[in-house]
Protein backbone atom coordinates (compact mmCIF):
# COMPACT_ATOMS: atom_id res chain seq x y z
CA UNK A 1 0.00 0.00 0.00
CA UNK A 2 1.50 3.55 -1.11
CA UNK A 3 2.11 5.68 1.72
CA UNK A 4 -1.07 8.36 1.89
CA UNK A 5 1.40 11.31 2.43
CA UNK A 6 3.32 10.65 -0.60
CA UNK A 7 -0.01 10.11 -2.39
CA UNK A 8 -1.04 13.50 -0.69
CA UNK A 9 2.56 15.17 -1.97
CA UNK A 10 2.16 13.69 -5.75
CA UNK A 11 -1.76 15.02 -6.15
CA UNK A 12 -0.53 18.33 -4.49
CA UNK A 13 2.26 18.65 -7.18
CA UNK A 14 0.46 17.90 -9.74
CA UNK A 15 -2.68 20.58 -8.67
CA UNK A 16 0.07 23.37 -8.18
CA UNK A 17 2.56 22.58 -11.19
CA UNK A 18 6.22 23.15 -10.78
CA UNK A 19 7.78 25.14 -8.23
CA UNK A 20 10.02 28.36 -8.91
CA UNK A 21 13.27 25.89 -8.68
CA UNK A 22 11.74 23.46 -11.40
CA UNK A 23 11.10 26.61 -13.60
CA UNK A 24 13.84 27.80 -13.34
CA UNK A 25 15.18 24.54 -14.40
CA UNK A 26 13.51 24.14 -17.17
CA UNK A 27 13.63 27.44 -18.46
CA UNK A 28 17.41 27.58 -18.33
CA UNK A 29 17.68 23.72 -19.89
CA UNK A 30 15.14 25.47 -23.07
CA UNK A 31 16.89 28.74 -23.24
CA UNK A 32 20.49 26.95 -23.26
CA UNK A 33 19.43 24.29 -26.05
CA UNK A 34 17.89 27.25 -28.14
CA UNK A 35 21.45 28.74 -27.77
CA UNK A 36 23.49 26.19 -28.46
CA UNK A 37 21.40 25.46 -31.63
CA UNK A 38 21.71 29.00 -32.68
CA UNK A 39 25.40 29.18 -32.33
CA UNK A 40 26.16 25.84 -33.72
CA UNK A 41 23.42 24.55 -35.47
CA UNK A 42 22.07 20.98 -34.38
CA UNK A 43 23.50 18.88 -32.14
CA UNK A 44 24.07 15.76 -34.22
CA UNK A 45 26.16 18.13 -36.73
CA UNK A 46 28.77 19.47 -34.45
CA UNK A 47 32.06 18.03 -35.48
CA UNK A 48 33.34 17.26 -31.79
CA UNK A 49 29.56 15.58 -30.79
CA UNK A 50 30.81 11.66 -31.78
CA UNK A 51 34.27 12.68 -32.20
CA UNK A 52 36.53 9.56 -30.87
CA UNK A 53 40.54 8.75 -31.07
CA UNK A 54 41.51 5.24 -31.50
CA UNK A 55 44.21 5.77 -28.41
CA UNK A 56 45.77 8.45 -25.34
CA UNK A 57 48.60 9.62 -27.59
CA UNK A 58 46.11 10.71 -30.51
CA UNK A 59 43.73 12.17 -27.92
CA UNK A 60 46.37 14.59 -26.70
CA UNK A 61 47.38 15.47 -30.00
CA UNK A 62 43.79 16.51 -30.87
CA UNK A 63 43.18 18.21 -27.93
CA UNK A 64 46.49 20.42 -28.31
CA UNK A 65 46.22 21.20 -31.66
CA UNK A 66 42.72 21.67 -31.69
CA UNK A 67 42.78 24.84 -29.90
CA UNK A 68 41.94 27.94 -32.09
CA UNK A 69 42.45 25.32 -34.90
CA UNK A 70 40.11 24.24 -37.74
CA UNK A 71 38.79 20.76 -37.11
CA UNK A 72 39.83 19.69 -40.58
CA UNK A 73 43.50 20.78 -40.21
CA UNK A 74 43.45 18.42 -36.80
CA UNK A 75 42.60 15.99 -38.92
CA UNK A 76 45.23 16.56 -41.16
CA UNK A 77 47.99 16.31 -38.39
CA UNK A 78 46.17 13.37 -37.05
CA UNK A 79 46.64 11.33 -40.02
CA UNK A 80 50.58 13.17 -40.29
CA UNK A 81 50.95 11.52 -37.13
CA UNK A 82 49.35 7.99 -38.15
CA UNK A 83 51.52 7.55 -41.23
CA UNK A 84 54.52 8.52 -39.55
CA UNK A 85 53.95 5.70 -37.24
CA UNK A 86 53.36 3.07 -40.09
CA UNK A 87 56.68 4.54 -42.08
CA UNK A 88 58.69 4.30 -38.82
CA UNK A 89 57.60 1.10 -37.31
CA UNK A 90 56.73 2.78 -34.52
CA UNK A 91 53.78 1.85 -32.50
CA UNK A 92 53.15 5.14 -30.31
CA UNK A 93 50.00 4.48 -28.40
CA UNK A 94 50.47 5.77 -24.69
CA UNK A 95 51.05 9.16 -23.20
CA UNK A 96 54.89 8.15 -22.39
CA UNK A 97 55.23 7.03 -25.74
CA UNK A 98 53.92 10.64 -27.24
CA UNK A 99 56.15 12.29 -24.61
CA UNK A 100 59.25 10.17 -26.06
CA UNK A 101 58.44 10.75 -29.40
CA UNK A 102 57.91 14.70 -28.94
CA UNK A 103 61.16 15.18 -27.21
CA UNK A 104 63.87 12.77 -28.86
CA UNK A 105 62.66 12.63 -32.79
CA UNK A 106 63.12 15.84 -34.01
CA UNK A 107 61.28 15.14 -37.35
CA UNK A 108 58.20 15.77 -35.44
CA UNK A 109 59.39 19.16 -34.46
CA UNK A 110 59.80 20.87 -37.63
CA UNK A 111 63.53 19.68 -38.37
CA UNK A 112 63.16 16.97 -40.37
CA UNK A 113 60.84 16.02 -44.11
CA UNK A 114 57.73 14.03 -43.01
CA UNK A 115 55.67 12.76 -45.78
CA UNK A 116 51.59 13.16 -45.51
CA UNK A 117 49.61 10.28 -46.69
CA UNK A 118 48.37 12.28 -50.07
CA UNK A 119 51.71 13.58 -50.62
CA UNK A 120 54.20 12.53 -53.44
CA UNK A 121 57.72 11.70 -51.53
CA UNK A 122 58.91 15.15 -53.13
CA UNK A 123 56.62 17.22 -50.80
CA UNK A 124 57.54 15.86 -47.52
CA UNK A 125 57.32 18.11 -44.14
CA UNK A 126 56.48 17.88 -40.60
CA UNK A 127 54.27 16.38 -39.21
CA UNK A 128 53.33 18.74 -36.64
CA UNK A 129 52.90 22.60 -37.54
CA UNK A 130 54.67 25.00 -35.52
CA UNK A 131 51.43 26.50 -33.55
CA UNK A 132 51.40 28.36 -30.53
CA UNK A 133 49.16 28.99 -27.60
CA UNK A 134 50.22 31.63 -25.30
CA UNK A 135 53.37 31.68 -26.99
CA UNK A 136 54.33 28.39 -26.98
CA UNK A 137 54.91 25.74 -29.44
CA UNK A 138 51.76 23.16 -29.67
CA UNK A 139 54.22 20.36 -29.48
CA UNK A 140 55.75 21.94 -26.42
CA UNK A 141 52.51 21.49 -24.83
CA UNK A 142 51.51 18.13 -26.15
CA UNK A 143 54.79 16.34 -24.70
CA UNK A 144 54.09 18.03 -21.48
CA UNK A 145 50.46 17.36 -20.97
CA UNK A 146 51.54 13.55 -21.95
CA UNK A 147 54.07 13.50 -19.26
CA UNK A 148 51.90 15.26 -16.82
CA UNK A 149 49.17 12.49 -17.44
CA UNK A 150 52.02 9.65 -17.38
CA UNK A 151 53.05 11.10 -14.04
CA UNK A 152 49.21 10.80 -12.69
CA UNK A 153 49.92 6.74 -13.69
CA UNK A 154 48.05 7.03 -17.07
CA UNK A 155 48.74 4.48 -19.86
CA UNK A 156 46.03 4.48 -22.22
CA UNK A 157 42.14 5.24 -23.02
CA UNK A 158 40.84 3.24 -20.14
CA UNK A 159 42.94 3.94 -17.25
CA UNK A 160 42.21 7.63 -18.70
CA UNK A 161 38.50 7.23 -18.05
CA UNK A 162 38.34 5.30 -15.03
CA UNK A 163 40.82 7.93 -13.16
CA UNK A 164 37.92 10.84 -14.44
CA UNK A 165 35.29 8.45 -12.85
CA UNK A 166 37.43 8.60 -9.24
CA UNK A 167 38.61 12.50 -9.53
CA UNK A 168 37.76 14.39 -12.68
CA UNK A 169 38.53 17.47 -10.64
CA UNK A 170 42.02 16.28 -9.71
CA UNK A 171 43.17 15.54 -13.30
CA UNK A 172 41.74 18.27 -14.74
CA UNK A 173 43.76 20.07 -11.92
CA UNK A 174 46.66 18.00 -13.76
CA UNK A 175 45.83 19.12 -17.38
CA UNK A 176 45.69 22.54 -16.78
CA UNK A 177 48.98 22.79 -14.81
CA UNK A 178 50.52 22.76 -17.97
CA UNK A 179 50.47 26.25 -19.16
CA UNK A 180 48.48 27.21 -22.31
CA UNK A 181 46.20 24.51 -21.54
CA UNK A 182 42.79 25.13 -19.97
CA UNK A 183 38.92 23.79 -19.15
CA UNK A 184 38.32 23.90 -22.80
CA UNK A 185 40.86 21.51 -24.14
CA UNK A 186 40.28 18.96 -20.95
CA UNK A 187 36.51 18.83 -21.96
CA UNK A 188 38.08 17.62 -25.53
CA UNK A 189 40.45 15.38 -24.00
CA UNK A 190 37.48 13.71 -22.26
CA UNK A 191 35.08 13.74 -25.29
CA UNK A 192 37.92 12.68 -27.32
CA UNK A 193 38.91 9.31 -25.01
CA UNK A 194 34.98 8.49 -24.95
CA UNK A 195 33.90 9.23 -21.28
CA UNK A 196 30.60 10.57 -20.04
CA UNK A 197 32.55 12.40 -17.12
CA UNK A 198 30.88 15.41 -16.60
CA UNK A 199 33.18 18.53 -14.84
CA UNK A 200 32.18 21.86 -15.61
CA UNK A 201 34.80 24.27 -14.78
CA UNK A 202 34.13 28.09 -13.52
CA UNK A 203 33.83 29.55 -16.79
CA UNK A 204 30.61 27.00 -17.72
CA UNK A 205 29.15 27.66 -14.04
CA UNK A 206 29.80 31.62 -14.51
CA UNK A 207 28.07 31.28 -17.65
CA UNK A 208 25.28 29.60 -16.98
CA UNK A 209 24.79 31.97 -13.61
CA UNK A 210 25.10 34.85 -16.01
CA UNK A 211 28.38 35.95 -14.50
CA UNK A 212 27.78 34.24 -10.97
CA UNK A 213 29.00 31.03 -10.31
CA UNK A 214 25.99 28.60 -10.39
CA UNK A 215 26.62 24.71 -8.16
CA UNK A 216 27.96 22.37 -10.04
CA UNK A 217 25.39 19.80 -9.32
CA UNK A 218 22.85 22.54 -10.64
CA UNK A 219 25.36 22.79 -13.71
CA UNK A 220 25.67 18.55 -14.85
CA UNK A 221 21.92 18.43 -14.47
CA UNK A 222 21.07 21.17 -16.69
CA UNK A 223 24.01 20.00 -19.03
CA UNK A 224 22.52 16.25 -18.99
CA UNK A 225 18.77 17.92 -19.30
CA UNK A 226 19.99 20.20 -22.52
CA UNK A 227 21.85 16.66 -23.76
CA UNK A 228 18.39 15.14 -23.72
CA UNK A 229 16.69 17.67 -25.29
CA UNK A 230 19.23 17.65 -28.20
CA UNK A 231 20.10 14.00 -27.81
CA UNK A 232 23.81 14.26 -27.92
CA UNK A 233 26.06 13.10 -25.39
CA UNK A 234 26.30 15.20 -22.16
CA UNK A 235 29.68 15.98 -22.29
CA UNK A 236 29.37 17.22 -26.10
CA UNK A 237 26.93 19.78 -24.71
CA UNK A 238 29.66 20.25 -21.73
CA UNK A 239 32.47 21.10 -24.34
CA UNK A 240 29.83 23.26 -26.77
CA UNK A 241 29.00 25.71 -23.16
CA UNK A 242 32.92 25.93 -23.18
CA UNK A 243 33.71 27.52 -26.64
CA UNK A 244 30.91 29.25 -26.14
CA UNK A 245 32.19 30.39 -22.52
CA UNK A 246 35.65 30.83 -23.77
CA UNK A 247 34.46 33.26 -26.71
CA UNK A 248 32.43 35.45 -24.04
CA UNK A 249 35.76 35.20 -22.11
CA UNK A 250 37.96 36.62 -24.74
CA UNK A 251 35.31 39.55 -25.60
CA UNK A 252 35.59 40.68 -22.18
CA UNK A 253 39.09 40.73 -21.88
CA UNK A 254 38.92 42.24 -25.37
CA UNK A 255 39.63 45.90 -23.56
CA UNK A 256 42.94 44.95 -21.96
CA UNK A 257 44.20 43.31 -25.20
CA UNK A 258 43.37 46.58 -27.13
CA UNK A 259 45.24 48.41 -24.26
CA UNK A 260 48.43 46.56 -25.43
CA UNK A 261 49.67 48.55 -28.62
CA UNK A 262 52.14 47.59 -30.89
CA UNK A 263 52.55 44.35 -29.08
CA UNK A 264 49.98 41.09 -28.77
CA UNK A 265 48.70 39.19 -26.19
CA UNK A 266 47.66 35.52 -26.21
CA UNK A 267 44.26 34.88 -24.23
CA UNK A 268 43.83 31.96 -22.57
CA UNK A 269 41.17 30.16 -24.55
CA UNK A 270 42.33 26.54 -24.36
Amino acid sequence: MKDESAMNDAAWEEFVGPGPEELEYLGTVDAVARLLEEEFGPGKTWPWTWARRADIAECIIDAVFSVRARNADVDRIVDRWRHWQMEEGIAAVTAWDLAVALRNLPGLKGTGPIRGPEEEPAARRPVFPRNRIAGRLKTTIAEEAATVLDDAGIVGLESFRRRLRISPMALRNEWTSVHGLGETSFCHMRLLAGSDALDPGVRVLRYLGMGRAVPVSWAKDVIVGVADAMDVPPVAVEYALSLVAARSHVRSAKKDADAVRGGRRDLDVA
